[in-house]
């Protein structure tokens, strides 16, 4: 129904980044993949680990990694590159999600309208990777608890709801999708025991909010 949308790759096609193997190796990317490899390249550095050993991390779980996507979308991609783009992908996530929530996107050069298109990118159905894949990378870092309180943090953002004692269901997100899902429905997978509510933010513009519905007025302030 969505692909039926005159609007569909507006509103549903990542603008700036490639997350996963749905959209990867379109031209419009490109750009991106570099910034991408610089991102997964500090997360190397800061996780204590090898480039071989993280990698390895992904690969040993190819085949389960496989079952998470229709063999449509990877057909082309032998386990070898299937699970190097997996491997960037989710180290170049976890590291722009800390970059973010501790304001040093900057130091990769990435521009303040960049960092909002990223962010909505990182949200699209289509433009998700599994949680399981975050979560080891997450595990096998020695900055592990901070990442954790991070995408944390990062969700709690992207989220108009106040938090709640409710505690979270006993199962593993399938992605950040599901994970910011969750949160917006009260049931929160909390990942780190003492996460702060952050001000929600929202990166679309007026024509934007209007073209869907949403009617605004300024304020006497």
């Amino acid at each position: 129904m969505l692909r039926d949308h005159k609007h569909f790759e507006k509103y549903c096609e990542p603008r700036v980044v490639s997350i996963g193997p749905i959209h990867h190796g379109k031209p419009k990317y490109r750009l991106a993949e570099e910034y991408k490899l610089t991102l997964a390249e500090n997360f190397i550095e800061e996780s204590g680990k090898t480039d071989k050993e993280l990698y390895m991390v992904i690969k040993n779980k190819i085949e389960q990694l496989r079952e998470c996507f229709d063999e449509e979308v990877i057909h082309n991609y032998n386990d070898e590159a299937l699970a190097w783009m997996l491997f960037v992908d989710g180290c170049a996530t976890l590291k722009f999600i800390d970059s973010v929530v501790e304001k040093k996107v900057k130091e990769f050069q990435i521009k303040n309208g960049q960092v909002a298109f990223v962010q909505q990118d990182l949200f699209l159905l289509e433009n998700q990777l599994p949680y399981r894949i975050l979560d080891d990378l997450i595990k096998n870092s020695k900055e592990g608890k901070k990442l954790k309180e991070s995408v944390q943090s990062f969700i709690d953002t992207q989220s108009m709801t106040k938090k709640t004692e409710e505690p979270p269901p006993n199962k593993e997100p399938v992605h950040l999708l599901d994970l910011l899902r969750n949160r917006l429905l009260g049931c929160t997978h909390d990942l780190s025991p003492k996460s702060n509510e952050k001000e929600w933010q929202s990166y679309r513009n007026v024509q934007e909010l209007i073209a869907v519905g949403i009617h605004l007025k300024s304020s006497n302030s």
